[in-house]
């Protein structure tokens, strides 16, 4: 059986005070600099979380078999990285007053924690506690759309469904010259022939029959919803099927090679469900956050700040920076008896017309014959019936089943701080980070994916299962 570890680590940050710099005068004129330094800034622990980085793990212990380890189990980790003035001194060097009659020696250090946001003002020792930190996004509805990512399709287009639906193109034809001979009469109307008659007539006159015009031109909610769901659910897949289609007929040879090379056989897989990074910028002002600013302590000369030395015109900028990737990697199998090269009716025409048939889509099936009744993507819109029967299509009909299925989801959220500070030879930027690194991972609870574990498999399911080759032993299933 194997053993749920859990591990916990946290960084402390330096507990000294930290010297950021000091200033010392300057001719303005002739760019002298007096020796004696004044204003040594520091950067004190009082006030700030001393850590800065916490991680969590929770995984699972397994035992080896034969050197290698054939069983996995679910996976979490959360990191929080924080940038805390404890840290690091950024940006160190000599800094003219923009008026040249002051000199910085020295660096800056991070914002305060309410400079990044209450939203993410999180202390890496408390956010780091176990597996239900609020920190880990849902993984809601993934598995399902990992199995269906990785899982081999032997049809790679959709003919059957889109011969079916040959009957609906007269009445897309129908709304779409529809939608264009309405907006050919408005540019008429409005440019054309009565466009005429509105410049000849008086301003008090015209101004009103044009409004009239584009009243009656102006398209309605329901003109516009038929378009849309023409456009959606009309063109779109039609013009899809007819692209996958003829990929799948010009490579006909290509697939039927590579099927019946595959068919019976675990192949591995690995392919992204989603990937991608978004850009938020969710704040900005003037005046400076990073220190040394006026809010700090200093000798007992002086109490002030870099807002003070540079006066007016420093900015900042605060920004929320996701990406998110989301993988499937399984092992898979499934089996056709046409695509068996140890069948003697292999090269056979009625087997040579089933693989062709396949390929193109134009198998009558259970998820085909759903797929061409008519409304059923209204159905798929508010329930998960197009995925069940999905479901027992592939197990079923192609004999689909998996040694292994994970879903992975990996998400590093950053916010970032930026500080622009105007000198006298130019502005400096400064850029701090606060970063929020996930990972998780979840396993297929059974041969035939994430909602059915091994308990809970029909007998037919229970006799495929071992004519695989799959023992509960073999598999890794998180269930």
């Amino acid at each position: 059986m194997p053993t749920t570890r859990r591990r916990r680590r946290v960084v402390q940050g330096n507990y000294a005070n930290v010297l950021l710099g000091y200033y010392r005068d300057r001719d303005a004129v002739t760019g002298a600099v007096y020796p004696t330094p004044f204003g040594h800034a520091y950067a004190y622990k009082s006030g700030y979380n001393p850590y800065i980085s916490g991680e969590f793990t929770m995984d699972e212990l397994h035992v080896k078999d034969h050197g290698k380890y054939l069983t996995g189990g679910p996976f979490k980790r959360v990191k929080v990285t924080a940038c805390t003035p404890l840290v690091e001194v950024f940006g160190k060097g000599e800094y003219v007053r923009p008026d040249g009659r002051m000199i910085y020696y020295g660096g800056f250090t991070a914002p305060a924690d309410s400079a990044y946001g209450t939203d993410l003002v999180i202390a890496p020792d408390s956010a780091t506690i176990g597996e239900s930190s609020w920190l880990f996004p849902p993984m809601t509805g993934l598995p399902e759309r990992a199995w269906n990512a990785a899982k081999p399709r032997i049809e790679k287009a959709e003919g059957y469904v889109f011969l079916r639906e040959a009957s609906d193109i007269p009445h897309m034809l129908k709304t779409s010259s529809a939608f264009f001979h309405d907006q050919w009469k408005k540019t008429r109307a409005i440019y054309g022939g009565t466009g005429d008659l509105v410049n000849t007539l008086p301003s008090h006159l015209s101004n009103g029959l044009t409004v009239q015009i584009e009243r009656d031109h102006k398209m309605t909610p329901t003109k516009a919803a038929d378009h849309f769901i023409n456009h959606q659910f009309g063109w779109a897949p039609f013009v899809s099927d007819i692209n996958s289609f003829y990929d799948a007929f010009s490579r006909m040879d290509e697939h039927i090679t590579r099927l019946s090379r595959n068919n019976g056989q675990f192949t591995r897989r690995s392919v992204p469900v989603f990937k991608g990074t978004t850009v938020t910028k969710i704040g900005s002002g003037t005046g400076t956050k990073v220190f040394p600013n006026s809010s700090f302590d200093y000798d007992t000369r002086w109490n002030t700040g870099v807002s003070w030395f540079i006066g007016s015109g420093a900015t900042w900028e605060l920004y929320d920076i996701l990406t998110d990737n989301c993988v499937a990697t399984g092992k898979f199998r499934y089996y056709r008896p046409e695509f068996d090269y140890a069948n003697p009716e292999y090269s056979s025409v009625m087997n040579t017309l089933r693989r062709r048939a396949a390929i193109l889509g134009l198998r009558v099936n259970p998820s085909n014959i759903y797929k061409a009744t008519p409304w059923t993507w209204a159905i798929d819109w508010v329930s998960n019936v197009g995925k069940h029967i999905d479901f027992l299509n592939d197990t079923l009909v192609d004999s689909v089943a998996c040694e292994y299925c994970y879903v992975t989801r990996h998400t590093i959220r950053v916010r970032r701080f930026i500080q622009k500070l105007p000198f006298a030879s130019g502005t400096l930027t400064l850029q701090f980070d606060r970063i929020v690194d996930t990972k998780q991972r979840e396993g297929a609870r059974s041969p035939y994916g994430f909602g059915l574990t091994l308990d809970n498999l029909t007998p037919r399911q229970i006799a495929i299962t071992a004519a695989l080759g799959i023992s509960r032993s073999r598999g890794r299933w998180g269930g």
